[in-house]
């Protein structure tokens, strides 16, 4: 995939330097896109953009706990918490973060998954909605890497059994065709990316 992203004759090389440039120049507001980044060039100050993302993140991770978002609209702050989780796994790989780092890291990922997904989980029916699921999603993928993965957590690893459960049983609830009942841009843009990840994170977590 590497060697795709960076030849400049591929289909996907327009795309790969637009993510790029955005990491390179607009990094704050395109935070994701470091690590896209960082993972694909391997270059320094790639790497190290990435890594101010996440400094970013521990140091705004009290603030988010107090946002309106995590406060009454949970799932909207969940997915992505449990993407930032995957991407930690990421970048993991490349050994770019100290041990102290890696302590700051897991437990700001591990305080926010506790603190509002899991409990939102423990009070919602066994129904399939995207709430649900983005709350599971965060549950199961940070728990897994906190926990099991990269990490040694207990309360990780609470997350992950209790998120996993869920999202196996949501997965068997999702209607056949799909279609959970949003609308077309909704379903496409945010129901479906999302079940994806499940799906790929409950492939690689108990191999189905």
């Amino acid at each position: 995939l590497r060697r795709k992203l960076l030849d400049s004759d591929s289909l996907l090389a327009p795309w790969c330097n637009h993510f790029l440039r955005l990491a390179r120049t607009q990094g704050e507001w395109f935070s994701p896109y470091t690590v896209l980044a960082a993972l694909v060039t391997r270059e320094e100050a790639d790497i190290q953009r990435a890594k101010d993302a996440f400094c970013r993140f521990v140091e705004l991770a009290p603030q988010a706990l107090g946002s309106n978002e995590a406060q009454f609209h949970t799932h909207v702050t969940a997915a992505p918490i449990g993407r930032w989780g995957i991407y930690y796994d990421w970048l993991s790989q490349l050994g770019i973060f100290s041990a102290g780092e890696n302590r700051q890291i897991q437990a700001a990922l591990l305080d926010h998954a506790y603190v509002f997904p899991l409990q939102a989980l423990q009070g919602r029916i066994r129904s399939f909605d995207n709430q649900i699921l983005s709350n599971a999603f965060c549950a199961t993928a940070v728990g897994y890497v906190c926990g099991v993965k990269r990490g040694d957590s207990a309360m990780g690893r609470r997350l992950f059994s209790s998120g996993l459960a869920w999202l196996t049983e949501l997965m068997k609830l999702l209607p056949a065709d799909g279609y959970s009942g949003e609308g077309s841009t909704y379903q496409e843009h945010v129901v479906m990316p999302m079940v994806t990840l499940s799906a790929l994170l409950m492939q690689e977590t108990n191999g189905q």
